[in-house]
């Protein structure tokens, strides 16, 4: 009978394995964070180089990943553009859904009803090249409700510009012990207290702990179905980060209580969790927390896996072996187009130049660095410096320019000696001449008055009216 029963567990196991994961791309959020890049183009849709973010992740998991379905729940501008400039074969593998909900659970609720088994949940603004099955297998061995992946950042020489790039937001007190995620908190959450607490009774169920401090989450997380059925029923849980997972985390410490009953909840989280027609007690099993009265197998499992040397920005270092980044702000934007030529076979289709045919290049090219990508039709004028910029399409130059980690979107005008650095020009705006900018954000259509010197300003229209 053992025997028997060992080889229809084997054979459950493989089919589970085999089984087609799904993976949602949630584009939730407010464009806010970015703006005044943002004013006219939603934030899933700014281009690193020529690639819009939303795309680079579709093609990922499409075209490196191989995944079959990918359900992506993004705004309904974003969902006609993606409609109309993908390729067949990769819309024949989306299931785009329109939706204007900012909050992570809820963009997720609306993927609810195609959901069929367990799924990876990712943002739709992130920038990175870390195989997924790293995160994927660890979930599948230990039959886990909730696996995260948390990244070590590899320290950059650049301590200045690493804490611009660093957001508390980002930066966690993780718990584990081994590969199970003990507890998950926020830093910001913790500010104004000296103390961490951990219950006793849950350190003697784990045993040894390990505190760290120095983790990202990467915003990519592995759910069980069961999680999508109970978090339809539950319109308290408002965040993927900041609700739904400590509530899994704190809820595998309790055992399944007799009768359904969950400390007053109207339904039990547990009763949402499948039951299996049989289980083996094995000495794995017993790593996992069980109740001291019942003596039950814990139902809520949650793992993690920590990626160390992993590059915050997308650059290229010796000790690095991925990057990761979430586009949440001015500075990572500047810094994912500033490494853009670095994984430029990456970002963009085959076959794609650096330096488009169409470009019109000064005589002089050696002023302009092997970093700086040129998109499409541009004239640069003579004597013009270039070090580590992108140039849209249809740009327009002038005489003695010096750019330096600039990034230029299309229709863009530049005048004649302007000095420009750390800078972002959106779409249609034109800087007129001998303006040294530094720092600053150029919004869509706004024109820069000649011989404007500024540092660390924001210039836009929406901004000038509410001023005036």
């Amino acid at each position: 009978l053992k025997i028997h029963l060992l080889f229809y567990v084997a054979v459950l196991f493989l089919f589970l394995w085999n089984e087609k994961m799904q993976v949602i791309l949630l584009g939730d959020g407010s464009d806010s964070i970015l703006s005044p890049l943002t004013e006219e183009v939603p934030r899933y849709l700014l281009s690193v180089g020529n690639v819009p973010l939303i795309v680079f992740n579709i093609r990922r998991l499409v075209d490196v990943e191989k995944f079959e379905e990918v359900i992506v729940v993004c705004r309904p501008i974003v969902a006609d553009y993606l409609s109309v400039h993908l390729r067949s074969d990769v819309l024949s593998k989306l299931r785009i859904i329109p939706s204007e909900e900012l909050s992570s659970a809820s963009c997720l609720k609306e993927a609810a009803k195609y959901i069929n088994n367990d799924f990876i949940v990712m943002s739709a603004d992130l920038l990175m090249n870390v195989p997924l099955n790293v995160v994927v297998d660890l979930h599948r061995v230990n039959d886990a409700s909730l696996t995260c992946l948390f990244t070590r950042p590899e320290p950059s020489p650049r301590k200045k510009e690493d804490k611009r790039l660093d957001s508390k937001m980002d930066k966690h007190v993780i718990i584990m012990s081994g590969n199970k995620l003990a507890q998950f908190s926020a830093q910001f959450d913790l500010e104004g207290e000296d103390t961490l607490v951990l219950k006793k009774s849950v350190l003697r169920k784990l045993g040894n702990v390990t505190i760290h401090r120095d983790l990202q989450d990467a915003h990519i997380y592995v759910f069980a179905k069961w999680v999508i059925d109970f978090l339809v029923d539950n319109d308290c849980i408002d965040s993927i980060q900041m609700d739904l997972i400590p509530y899994l985390v704190k809820k595998q410490f309790k055992a399944k209580p007799p009768g359904g009953d969950d400390g007053g909840e109207a339904k039990s989280i547990f009763s949402y969790i499948p039951q299996c027609p049989f289980e083996l007690h094995t000495d794995a099993e017993s790593d996992w927390i069980t109740s001291s009265k019942t003596k039950s197998k814990v139902e809520i499992r949650c793992c993690a896996h920590i990626l160390s040397n992993v590059h915050s920005r997308l650059q290229q270092t010796r000790n690095a072996d991925y990057y990761c980044s979430r586009i949440n702000s001015i500075t990572r934007y500047l810094e994912a187009n500033r490494g853009f030529s670095v994984f430029f076979d990456v970002l963009v289709p085959e076959g794609t130049k650096k330096i488009s045919p169409e470009a019109t290049l000064p005589e002089d090219s050696k002023r302009i660095n092997k970093q700086s990508c040129f998109i499409g039709r541009a004239e640069i004028g003579e004597e013009t410096s270039m070090k580590t910029t992108v140039v849209g399409d249809h740009c327009r130059i002038g005489k003695g320019v010096k750019l330096k980690n600039v990034v230029l979107m299309d229709h863009v005008t530049i005048g004649d000696g302007c000095h420009l650095e750390n800078t972002i020009v959106c779409s249609n705006a034109c800087v007129e001449w001998s303006c040294e900018l530094t720092n600053c954000q150029v919004g869509p259509k706004f024109v820069v008055q000649a011989r404007t010197v500024s540092e660390n300003e924001q210039y836009s229209k929406t901004y000038s009216r509410l001023m005036g």
